[in-house]
Order: C-alpha cells, then sequence, then structure tokens
C-alpha cells in the first residue's frame, strides 16, 4: 500500500538537526538565534520535520551552517548549542500551488522505473500532490510556472 511515482524524481537531501528548543517563534515565524562574535541574529528559517528531540530544517548554505552556534534560552537560562550534526533523507519536490517544497519520503518498494513510497507519513506525499519529475535543476521554495 502506497504511491508509485517515478523514480528519477526521488532525491537526497541533508538536514541540520537543531534541538527544539532552540527553535523560536518571533510573528509568528520560526526562527534560530544564530552568534556571533559580536551580536545575535535572528535568523528565519523552515522546519521540515521534526521528532521528539530535533528539528530539521534543510541545509542550503547561507543562512546556517553546519559549525554555526545557536542560542537555547529558557526562562533564565542561555546555552550555546554547535550545529554539528546533520541527517540525510530522501525525499521528492512537490508543486502544490507555485513553489516547490521538499518532502521527505520512505521508499517501501521499487523496480527499474518507479518506487512505492508510503502515504502516510507525517511530512510525506499525499495523493494527488504534483510531484516534478525532472529534479536536475529545482530548488527549495523555487517559484514553479
Amino acid at each position: 500500500k502506497g504511491i508509485k511515482i517515478p523514480k528519477n524524481a526521488v532525491v537526497e537531501k541533508t538536514f541540520l538537526k537543531i534541538p527544539k528548543d532552540g527553535v523560536l517563534s518571533s510573528n509568528g515565524q520560526k526562527v534560530l538565534l544564530k552568534k556571533h562574535e559580536i551580536a545575535e541574529e535572528l535568523i528565519p528559517i523552515k522546519v521540515s520535520f521534526e521528532d521528539d528531540v530535533y528539528s530539521y530544517i534543510l541545509q542550503d548554505f547561507t543562512s546556517v551552517m553546519l559549525h554555526d552556534t545557536i542560542l537555547i534560552k529558557k526562562a533564565t537560562t542561555q546555552t550555546e548549542y554547535k550545529i554539528s550534526e546533520v541527517h540525510t533523507s530522501k525525499g521528492v519536490y512537490v508543486v502544490n500551488g507555485d513553489l516547490a517544497e521538499f518532502k521527505r519520503v520512505r521508499i517501501l518498494g521499487s523496480n527499474v522505473d518507479y518506487v512505492i513510497i508510503d502515504s502516510e507519513s507525517t511530512y510525506g506525499v499525499r495523493l494527488y500532490d504534483r510531484i516534478i519529475s525532472d529534479v536536475k535543476n529545482i530548488q527549495e521554495n523555487q517559484f514553479i510556472k
């Protein structure tokens, strides 16, 4: 039981592991408090998926990178956390509207041309999602005509 999609639509992406406590809300948007040598900066992020301990954000090499330090603020304490772990995951680009969005998938089976993916995952592909099968030049949040 699953969804059949073209095998060439599946790509592998790298995600940064961020403790859930490090993800803050500011004006209705999720942000990280990135520490610089002399100042702190709020960095807007998009959480791709979560587990019990971590939030995962797509590694984009522009705003937040491996080895950056973020601040985790609690009621009376502030701790530093150095981003040191990544997680790779397979997924597809979905276009529901005008933007390409990476969705994580769990592959249940495959043959030469197609894969069967789990349709029951929390962050994954749903029935009737539009899948991009030619993913060579697609980026996260790219405008698609």
